[in-house]
């Protein structure tokens, strides 16, 4: 019997947008009930062990939502794509993806398995000519995960959405002329790289080997000759505000201070160096 959504069950703690159960919607939307969704969604920095070499206690500050989403951890991940031109930059495609929760860590459909069985994004690469070079940008919760999912429920996760992203960018979209820009918001257990900042060794025992795994998968999507890794930038920040709805909600986050969010986009970037 092939498992169906159980996000918005009891069981489940992923909240999709609270105001839309669909996992794909195009064009891009970010229904939003709050300032707080978007926060939680993409633009707040979360909780990590430690970030350049000092324990931290996390980014819950650098919020758009005047702190109501402290107490609120990510309820899943959010990815947002736009198929460009390069050209003349014209925005040919763009659609919202979110995780779908099937049970377990490793039964879960990841926001970018949407993405590439995507019809419509199919279609709209198949409609431009081949000789027009596009840039495909994905917008990230966290950067693809790289087996590097779980917990202390579920000690093996098979997943890696990695190599799903290497496979397809250099068969599907190499062949429409396109290149593959990833832009994660914040970064997933990769910047955990002082095992002795673990609060348990039980913690240290079931982690560390998966930190391991998430610096391998930038790694390899790094060294991935179609694929760009950067953080995002302040036109990016702008195009994504752009997207939600209500437009009151819209103007209300785009009043807010930014430069924080900026700072931590420049210790993103740092991952994402070949240097």
């Amino acid at each position: 019997m092939q498992a169906r959504c159980l996000c918005f069950t009891s069981t489940s703690s992923y909240r999709p947008f609270e105001t839309s159960i669909s996992h794909t919607v195009t064009p891009a939307t970010l229904d939003c009930k709050s300032p707080a969704d978007f926060c939680i969604s993409l633009y707040r920095s979360d909780r990590c062990y430690e970030w350049d070499g000092v324990a931290a206690t996390g980014d819950n500050n650098m919020c758009v939502c005047d702190g109501e989403c402290r107490d609120m951890s990510k309820y899943t991940v959010v990815a947002v794509c736009k198929l460009l031109s390069c050209i003349n930059g014209a925005e040919l495609y763009s659609a919202r993806y979110t995780n779908c929760f099937r049970g377990s860590s490793n039964l879960n459909v990841h926001a970018e398995k949407f993405m590439v069985t995507d019809e419509k994004l199919m279609s709209a690469l198949r409609l431009s000519p081949p000789a027009i070079k596009k840039e495909l940008v994905l917008y990230c919760t966290f950067q693809p995960c790289h087996t590097s999912g779980g917990g202390r429920k579920q000690l093996t996760h098979t997943t890696s959405c990695t190599r799903m992203l290497i496979r397809w960018s250099d068969e599907v979209l190499k062949r429409y002329n396109t290149t593959l820009t990833i832009v994660p918001t914040d970064i997933y257990r990769a910047h955990w790289v002082d095992a002795s900042l673990f609060k348990t060794e039980e913690d240290a025992s079931i982690y560390d080997w998966r930190t391991k795994c998430a610096r391998e998968g930038i790694r390899l999507l790094i060294e991935c000759n179609t694929i760009t890794m950067r953080s995002a930038m302040p036109d990016d920040w702008d195009w994504l505000i752009g997207l939600i709805k209500p437009s009151s909600l819209r103007e209300s986050i785009m009043s807010k201070e930014k430069l924080l969010r900026y700072s931590r986009d420049d210790h993103i970037g740092q991952l994402f160096s070949k240097d």
